[in-house]
């Protein structure tokens, strides 16, 4: 039974408590000594908040805080917001996240510790590597390939145009004739370039 204790007066010395903050982390910076409160404790923070909300979106089913999962017990090693679709026969990997209103269709790859924002459209035949992460509004279509540790910024579009004739009949009555015949044009692939000259890195189009 709770009983109400009598209350404590706590001293307090009368700092700013940002400041405080701010010179503890450049003592530490100087001093190389680990800091009161470290990124391991922020990054646990985030994990129970990121706890609370997956089990209210899940009914109050119980999370394990010890996984990067962030899903309920018993369930896939990926993350799929309830207004997200995923198509049966898309292939996701462990730790990804999907978020509001996006669609992955069927034949859809993505890698492992992915995290698709909110209204992505990745379409069928589409393979996305490992640790990408993908802004809101993107659509990725048909015959485009992500390598690992790409980031595509929001709304973004990559074409699925993939053969040089036009698919519009008015279109094709305006071309002069020709007795080649048309080529697949070039697919998109997207990877990480680390430059060996200034240790800069970017990321870049290859065509193929």
């Amino acid at each position: 039974m709770a009983v109400k204790a009598q209350g404590e007066s706590v001293e307090i010395e009368p700092n700013e408590p940002l400041n405080e903050e701010w010179r503890h982390f450049l003592d530490c910076v100087a001093s190389r000594k680990a800091p009161v409160t470290d990124a391991r404790e922020g990054l646990g923070v985030l994990r129970v908040l990121d706890a609370c909300q997956q089990s209210i979106s899940h009914g109050g089913s119980g999370i394990d805080t010890g996984s990067t999962k962030g899903a309920p017990a018993g369930s896939p090693g990926y993350y799929v917001h309830e207004s997200a679709f995923l198509d049966d026969g898309a292939e996701v990997g462990e730790g990804t996240k999907i978020w509001h209103f996006s669609h992955v269709m069927k034949g859809a790859k993505i890698g492992a510790r992915c995290v698709v924002g909110q209204n992505v459209n990745v379409d069928a035949g589409t393979v996305i590597g490992a640790n990408v992460k993908i802004q809101n509004n993107v659509s990725v279509y048909a015959g485009t390939v992500i390598e690992d540790d790409v980031f595509l910024g929001p709304s973004c579009v990559l074409t699925n145009v993939t053969i040089r004739v036009p698919r519009s009949p008015a279109m094709h009555s305006m071309r002069r004739p020709s007795s080649r015949k048309a080529r697949p044009s070039a697919l998109t692939r997207l990877s990480y370039v680390e430059s060996p000259l200034d240790d800069t890195h970017s990321w870049e189009p290859a065509r193929w």
